[in-house]
């Protein structure tokens, strides 16, 4: 039952595979096509090629009959072979041996001539349904929700983007030309040799159907061992991601050779598996080889047995065209084993990617600006419960229930896991909540187009989020198409336009990966002058100043004020002296609102608010 269902699901995933393809049906019509062509002449100059022998030693013994034979199954051979000593008896060539080598010559060329056409074809096929597969990947991924990437590995989604993808197209690249010659050269071959003789076949009937069973057999190894290889290079991977972003922490701690130790480990890992993969692997080109030497020693016994018995019905000749098509056969067989565990290996590939694909993503569509949300009034938390898929007994919050009124500005107060950065995640929908409702202006934020309902929000993290390209691209990052003039006066809203002027090409500077080339605070107020220029209605300020000196705060603290004019406004913060000028304070604790009000009401209340502003400043401020 369970071997039945996985090879329904291997069919299945082939399938998904195969209908990257469907676009390029014309390709596929052409391979098909130059394949026929190609094993058809392939066929003409093996069948002629068994014509040889005769030619060179016994030429005059080419008779012909007083009339053709007819042309049944049963008379098949003796009628092409009249057609061909026909031939060779009209020619003008002279000698038989002429007119043989003439057309072996030009079959073969025909041949390779439609052999390139169908690698060609093939390879256009290959890389167009490659880049789509790929393209289609790329989207999918950047719709799959925040939680998805919770639960994997950034190191493992890269290996996926490039290991699997690369393995699926390679092995596409080259199997799939074999796919369509080789089945088609097997079947003409093996039809040759019954029309020749049907009692010699016979015997590869026997002995192919175990081959092809060995390679079915060796193939399943394979594709297990394949996906135990990806796995672990998954993991190499991910540690290399890891350490690389983290360099610093490893050279500080001088742990260098403990790092140097687990990648070695993994490394060595990943080289057991595919050491397995190739030594079972490996073994099939040797087993066919000898099963297939037997075989033909086997049938040279039994041919040559008939010819001895001289009885005419099995001629020489026949018996050298017959051992051509056999020889012929052979090969085939031996390359379709061979992409046969290529693609085993490929297919714990293409498991793993649909994997991906077949997760549920978010309903990210195009923008239509009429679907973005008029906010008017106030956004209200009702009731609302949420605890993450990887902590599902923990609840993170519970039972929240207020509201912020357009213009506001709400701060969110409390240790760490109090449950700050989760609410400023679920009012954009990074994460869907499990109970009660988030309301923007009386209506469930989950009714609204998500692209659109985005598009009121822009955000400032204490993790600045920079890309690899300049300045002028990072500001107007939130805002494609913004004009110089724009940029310009974005960077100098968020005190960001002097630095930016000093730097080697100003705002075509490339800033390194995570803007590396810059300073905290430098990083900080390019990430508030892009959120200036996308001018959104709703902010989102996590940690912003958290990690930021006394005066880079000042800077970036005064950018942030003119950032939040009338902006409805959310702010998390561990340094409440950025936050006293909030119209609204919560105060959270193991993810319920403890305390709310402003900085005056809740010094004034003695209660966990004035404790940690006692804390942090050693003083009980009062009336500011």
């Amino acid at each position: 039952m369970l071997k039945t269902i996985e090879r329904e699901g291997n069919l299945i995933m082939y399938l998904r595979v195969l209908s990257y393809m469907k676009p390029y049906w014309w390709l596929v019509v052409f391979s098909v096509f130059s394949a026929l062509i190609a094993v058809l002449f392939q066929g003409v100059s093996a069948w002629f090629l068994g014509s040889l022998p005769q030619a060179l030693f016994s030429p005059n013994e080419i008779v012909l009959p007083p009339q053709a034979p007819e042309l049944s199954v049963a008379t098949i051979n003796e009628w092409m072979k009249y057609q061909g000593d026909k031939f060779f008896s009209f020619s003008d060539f002279g000698h038989p041996l002429f007119a043989i080598s003439l057309i072996i010559a030009l079959a073969f060329t025909v041949k390779n001539i439609f052999l390139y056409i169908n690698h060609v074809s093939i390879g256009m096929l290959n890389f167009s349904t490659a880049r789509d597969m790929r393209n289609d990947l790329y989207r999918h991924i950047l719709k799959l929700p925040t939680k998805f990437y919770d639960q994997n590995k950034s190191g493992s989604l890269v290996s996926l983007m490039v290991n699997d993808l690369n393995l699926i197209n390679s092995t596409v690249s080259e199997s799939l030309g074999s796919l369509l010659m080789e089945p088609l050269k097997l079947i003409g071959f093996i039809a040759m040799m019954l029309i020749i003789n049907a009692q010699l076949t016979l015997v590869i009937f026997v002995v192919y159907p175990i081959l092809i069973f060995i390679m079915a057999k060796i193939g399943k190894y394979v594709k297990d061992r394949s996906r135990k290889s990806l796995t672990s290079f998954d993991e190499m991977v991910s540690r290399i991601t890891e350490v690389i972003g983290g360099v610093r922490a490893v050279k500080m701690f001088n742990m260098t050779a403990v790092e140097n130790s687990k990648f070695a480990e993994t490394s060595n890992r990943l080289r057991k598996n595919q050491f397995k993969q190739k030594l079972i692997g490996d073994t099939l080109s040797p087993f066919t080889e000898t099963l297939a030497f037997y075989l033909i020693l086997g049938l040279l016994l039994i041919g040559g047995s008939q010819i001895i018995s001289g009885d005419g019905s099995f001629m020489p000749e026949d018996f050298t065209r017959f051992l051509v098509f056999l020889f012929s056969s052979y090969h085939p067989l031996k390359i379709l084993g061979n992409v046969n565990a290529k693609i085993q290996a490929a297919a714990a590939a293409a498991n793993r990617v649909f994997k991906v694909f077949d997760t549920p993503c978010e309903e990210i569509n195009a923008l239509q600006t009429s679907k973005i949300p008029n906010f008017k009034d106030e956004i209200a938390f009702k009731n609302v419960r949420f605890s993450y898929e990887s902590a599902a007994n923990s609840i993170v919050l519970d039972d929240l229930n207020f509201s912020v009124k357009k213009g506001e500005t709400v701060a969110l107060v409390g240790g760490s896991g109090a449950g700050k950065s989760t609410i400023l995640d679920i009012i954009p929908r990074f994460y869907e909540i499990n109970d009660g409702e988030i309301l923007l202006d009386g209506k469930s934020i989950s009714s609204f187009d998500l692209t659109a309902y985005r598009e009121l929000f822009a955000i400032v993290s204490q993790e600045t989020i920079l890309f690899n390209v300049s300045i002028r691209e990072n500001i107007a990052y939130g805002k494609i198409g913004s004009s110089q003039e724009e940029i310009i006066e974005a960077a100098k809203s968020a005190n960001a336009f002097d630095f930016i002027s000093k730097t080697e090409n100003g705002f075509d500077t490339v800033i390194g990966e995570r803007g590396v080339a810059l300073s905290g605070g430098q990083r900080q107020r390019i990430a508030i002058a892009r959120a200036i220029l996308r001018n959104s209605q709703i902010l989102i300020l996590d940690e912003a100043t958290s990690a930021l000196d006394t005066e880079s705060e000042q800077s970036v603290q005064d950018a942030l004020s003119r950032l939040m004019r009338g902006k409805t406004t959310f702010v998390a913060a561990h340094r409440l002296s950025t936050i006293r000028s909030a119209d609204k304070i919560l105060v959270l604790e193991k993810g319920k609102i403890t305390e709310s009000g402003t900085h005056d009401e809740l010094i004034s209340k003695n209660g966990r608010y004035e404790q940690l502003y006692s804390i942090q400043f050693g003083k009980k401020e009062e009336n500011g």
